[in-house]
């Protein structure tokens, strides 16, 4: 991986690499990069590697890549964990040194390739060099399929797994006096990073329309990311004063989940949307875009969750604003919820990998 990023690729790539090693596999982790929030949670029996202390420079790629052969001469079997740079460097290298090779879809391509430079872009061909693809989705599959054909025979959908009763049980911790207080009434909980795709503006704008109606609610913001001080200002022009708190990294966001009159997903698209799979674990009520990919599919078609428009936040408000107003309406959901979330449950997820890689290696 590039590094230790605080996102759901990141978070469930740690997670497979610790149920790997506890059971009895000898597991390698990459990294281009010693940062993130993420590195207090590295697992248990998992070796790390960083090759650089700080942050990435072009003219570091030839070390990256000598590197990245390296270690994959070393090893059995080499999985891209994230697309981008590291993901295209371990398809060279598991091809230059005649390495089975499994690549891991996190993105619906279809839409991030627009949002994301040209050359990354191009990296996806690289993936027709694969022995599997694994995407985290049936919409990413399909995405990666329509884009590059040749990928269509090597794919296979594994949803991201998630560890149900560790959720639930830090959902009982602490959330501090400091942000007790956002919950004293209605309270909408968001989390993801702060950047365009997540579409953070429309729910702030859908939070403003529910100040409008006099809708009394106040919405927190789990996360960071460059589009923090815009975002702040437009809370300030668009909803009441003091009801969006931006509380950063979160290294227990379920605790912020679980208390939620309700959870809001506003992103313009995903790959899979693991912190809705988290938030139904928490036993949350969610509302979330139809954006493509991953919702509807975590959500089952809006049987475990509302499900509106993305880019819509008249829609977006009208959803929230009913489960704000309607306290049956938003326990039904909360118990579905948890009846939704096993099926992420950590144990099928590795079971399946297990598989691909017994697959992949046997050849």
């Amino acid at each position: 991986m590039q590094n230790l990023a605080g996102g759901g690729a990141e978070r469930v790539t740690l997670d497979l690499a610790g149920l790997l090693a506890d059971d009895g596999y000898d597991v390698h982790l990459l990294l281009h990069e010693n940062t993130g929030d993420l590195s207090s949670r590295l697992p248990r029996g998992v070796r790390v590697t960083s090759i650089f202390e700080g942050s990435y420079h072009r003219s570091r790629l030839p070390k990256l890549l000598s590197e990245t052969v390296r270690q994959a001469r070393r090893h059995d079997l080499v999985i891209a964990g994230c697309e981008g740079r590291a993901g295209a460097l371990s398809i060279v290298a598991a091809r230059f040194t005649k390495r089975p090779c499994i690549g891991w879809i996190h993105n619906d391509w279809g839409e991030f390739r627009k949002v994301t430079s040209r050359r990354t872009a191009l990296m996806l061909r690289l993936y027709r060099h694969c022995h599997r693809i694994v995407a985290v989705s049936k919409g990413a599959a399909e995405s990666l399929s329509q884009i590059d054909p040749k990928t269509h025979s090597l794919l296979r959908v594994i949803y991201n797994g998630i560890d149900v009763e560790g959720i639930k049980q830090r959902c009982q911790e602490d959330i501090g006096a400091d942000h007790a207080a956002a919950f004293g009434g209605r309270t909408i909980v968001a989390a993801g990073r702060l950047n365009h795709q997540k579409g953070f503006d429309i729910l702030i704008e859908a939070v403003g329309l529910l100040h409008e109606r006099g809708v009394d609610t106040r919405l927190v913001l789990l996360g960071q990311g460059s589009l923090r001080s815009q975002l702040e200002e437009q809370a300030n022009r668009q909803c009441d004063a003091g009801k969006v708190v931006f509380a950063g990294f979160q290294p227990n966001p379920y605790a912020f989940m679980a208390r939620a009159t309700a959870f809001a997903l506003s992103s313009r698209f995903e790959g899979f949307g693991i912190v809705l799979a988290e938030a139904l674990a928490c036993g949350a009520a969610v509302v979330s875009t139809e954006c493509p990919s991953g919702p509807s599919e975590v959500l089952d078609s809006g049987h475990y969750g509302r499900l509106v428009e993305p880019g819509n936040s008249a829609a977006l408000a009208d959803a929230l604003q009913e489960l704000l107003e309607k306290p049956a309406l938003a326990e039904t959901f909360r118990t579905r919820s948890r009846e939704g979330a096993q099926r992420f449950d950590l144990a099928g997820f590795a079971t399946e990998w297990k598989a691909v890689l017994t697959e992949v290696a046997s050849r």
